[in-house]
């Protein structure tokens, strides 16, 4: 995760890349010095490790995650070893890192697929059904993405359908392949049992997603019952969706009196609520990360019809705020970018997306230009 450099506390990246910058620079002052080996390569279990954060059963300290992601002190240490011209001149430090780059390798080879599951709406298609997997792909992490599709669909009806079995759902999976496959009438009990599921979202439809009431009604009974068909490991996520364009003509806009600041934080405020009674503790906050961009030279123009997100820089923000919400590792300077985005639009979705991450129920100003 990203923070400040200078604060021991931030657990960031930026810390540990400082750290790492520090002792290189008096590596440099060794005149006798033969050779140095990072502590440690990357992240492992250990469960006495207890920050329900920041650790949650893992020693953070590696040069790579347990995702298999290059964190910014990896960089740090490949270039240290790249200047100091090693063939020629170290060979105990070619071995150990031979050793390293083998043992890396082998973090790779052994990396598990991540599985990540939206039990959702066409708010879940804007966000998960397109760039996630080449946003993950794009710094070696293999997915499967799966979303369960119904229009509109409401936490109360996604209930409904788990007490009847239903197969009411459109079941879209992107493949680690990143090819999309649909299957119709597929239930709740049949999605859940198909993949070893890691990471499993819920969403409340759009016109009561700032209406708290609503998930006090039915997410409890959702929750128990998606828990108790998944593994102990499995993570619940709560996604965060947006506010309506200003100028939206849909009939949900009225339960917010047609003003946008006031669904936005409607969401923010009924989200946060119902993922703090409920002890979910991952929310994905697209709907702060869209207010963000809606800051900057944007606009309010990341929506295609005044409610469903924009087809490439709208559904990209919320892509962005998945990727590094889920993965832990900053979007801003992920290769990605879908084609025909200029890099304008492309830094103002990154940066929107990792301030909301940051900030998930506060707006952030982006002083981005065109």
């Amino acid at each position: 995760q990203s923070g400040d450099e200078n604060v021991v506390s931030s657990w960031s990246e930026e810390y540990q890349a400082r750290l790492y910058r520090d002792n290189i620079r008096m590596f440099d002052n060794i005149p006798n010095l033969r050779g140095v080996s990072p502590w440690i390569l990357f992240d492992f279990r250990s469960p006495f490790r207890f920050h329900p954060t920041n650790q949650d059963g893992w020693n953070r300290k590696g040069l790579i995650s347990d995702q298999g992601m290059r964190k910014k002190a990896w960089y740090l240490m490949r270039d240290y070893y790249m200047k100091k011209n090693v063939m020629k001149q170290y060979k105990i430090v070619v071995i150990c890192m031979c050793i390293l780059l083998l043992l890396a390798g082998g973090v790779y080879a052994q990396q598990k697929t991540v599985r990540i599951l939206a039990i959702g709406n066409s708010f879940s298609q804007d966000a998960v059904e397109q760039y996630l997997h080449e946003l993950a792909e794009a710094e070696g992490i293999s997915t499967i993405i799966g979303n369960m599709f119904i229009g509109g669909c409401s936490l109360e009806r996604h209930v409904k359908n788990a007490r009847e079995n239903a197969p009411a759902y459109a079941y879209r999976k992107i493949g680690t392949d990143g090819k999309k496959r649909e299957k119709g009438k597929m239930s709740l009990e049949a999605v859940l049992a198909d993949e070893d599921w890691d990471y499993v979202s819920l969403q409340q439809a759009s016109p009561f997603s700032g209406m708290y009431e609503t998930y006090e009604a039915s997410l409890p009974e959702l929750i128990e019952y998606v828990k108790v068909r998944l593994p102990k490991k499995t993570k619940l996520m709560l996604h965060q969706t947006w506010a309506y364009a200003s100028t939206s003509r849909h009939s949900g806009f009225k339960n917010y009196n047609c003003n946008q600041l006031t669904m936005y934080q409607a969401i923010a405020d009924a989200v946060k609520k119902a993922a703090k009674v409920n002890k979910i503790k991952i929310v994905i906050p697209s709907g702060t990360a869209i207010q963000n961009a809606r800051t900057s030279f944007i606009g309010d123009h990341l929506n295609r019809d005044g409610y469903h997100l924009d087809v490439k820089i709208g559904r990209y923000t919320a892509a962005c705020t998945w990727f590094e919400r889920i993965f832990k590792h900053n979007v801003v300077g992920n290769p990605y970018a879908p084609e025909g985005l200029d890099e304008a639009r492309k830094a103002v979705a990154q940066k929107a997306a990792h301030a909301a991450v940051k900030h998930p129920y506060k707006v952030t100003e982006l002083s981005i230009t065109n």
